[in-house]
């Protein structure tokens, strides 16, 4: 089980470079305060549904293994 997480936390930091290089450019545009609050719960909010919407998918087919 230790292997799937690792493998599953390596290949979302595989797949996931371009999409820092977009938050750091944000956060170059957006610089204040306010605006920066805003790109980090985008990306929370972004990463959290993209999670959860492949935890119901695995449900539905019934892929989670019950250990």
């Amino acid at each position: 089980m230790l292997k799937d997480v690792l493998t599953a936390i390596f290949s979302y930091i595989g797949t996931t470079t371009d999409y820092f290089v977009v938050l750091l450019l944000l956060f170059g545009k957006y610089s204040t305060k306010q605006d920066t609050k805003l790109v980090v719960l985008g990306a929370y909010l972004g990463n959290g549904l993209l999670v959860l919407t492949s935890i119901i998918i695995a449900l539905v087919f019934q892929q989670v293994p019950e250990e």
